[in-house]
């Protein structure tokens, strides 16, 4: 984002800093971070997918105990070499690590490139398409109001209010999302089936809310229009666009 960063590392943990204000490093607070810290509110969590907006984030993650969790261990331990090698020696395993993941391709399937300093050759472990979390979304907690609606933040985090939340709070109903995207006051969500959710100001067509539509859908709304027709690959967000990469459904 345009204020603070996020990052997930190999092990599926999510780690934010920069600047904390609304609560978007997802800490519990609105302090500043000069260094990557983790989430805890995640930390039994695999996370698969973050995004930093302008005044929340998002992040998609599953329990590690869940299936998700047991196949991305197994993943790792892929990549690291651990499987089909009887030693449990923890020197030879940081031996066998020592290459760098250099990649991940977006997708109906994902891959994880590896060098490898001691083999001398890319080593690839596919990581299975059907991995998805559930749909977290954090900050928005401002501390001023604006003709008694909270300024900026439109429903962004999908959560059916126009509150804050200072640590990642799960969307309801949301739970095979592969990719978010956050925006200015807007988050999108890329589904397991190729479908894209959206909420906040995006303009949706709001009919699930008495709201009006401009005031911004504060529960995801799925997008229609051509994109019913099409398979979602990848979703991306700019301050006030998206930009979604999709294949025609049945081709």
């Amino acid at each position: 984002g345009p204020f603070h960063a996020a990052a997930i590392s190999s092990d599926g943990r999510l780690f934010t800093w920069g600047d904390g204000a609304f609560g978007k490093l997802g800490h519990g607070d609105h302090a500043s971070c000069d260094s990557p810290r983790q989430v805890s509110a995640l930390a039994d969590h695999w996370v698969v997918s973050v995004s930093c907006g302008w005044w929340h984030s998002a992040a998609a993650a599953a329990p590690r105990c869940s299936r998700l969790g047991h196949s991305r261990q197994a993943s790792t331990d892929m990549l690291d070499g651990t499987l089909g090698n009887s030693t449990s020696d923890p020197g030879a395993r940081e031996q066998r690590t020592s290459g760098r993941v250099s990649g991940i391709l977006p997708g109906r399937s994902s891959y994880r490139t590896m060098r490898s300093s001691s083999m001398g050759h890319n080593r690839v472990a596919p990581l299975p398409s059907e991995m998805g979390g559930w749909l977290f979304t954090w900050g928005g907690d401002f501390t001023w109001q604006q003709r008694g609606k909270r300024d900026h933040h439109e429903g962004c985090l999908g959560l059916g209010d126009l509150s804050g939340r200072l640590v990642p709070t799960m969307v309801k109903g949301e739970d095979d999302i592969k990719q978010v995207a956050c925006g200015l006051n807007f988050t999108v969500a890329l589904t397991g089936n190729g479908e894209v959710l959206q909420m906040g100001s995006t303009g949706a067509e709001n009919s699930r809310e008495h709201n009006a539509m401009w005031e911004g859908a504060r529960v995801p709304v799925l997008v229609s229009g051509q994109m019913a027709t099409h398979f979602a690959e990848c979703v991306a967000a700019g301050m006030s666009h998206v930009a979604v990469v999709a294949t025609q459904r049945g081709k």
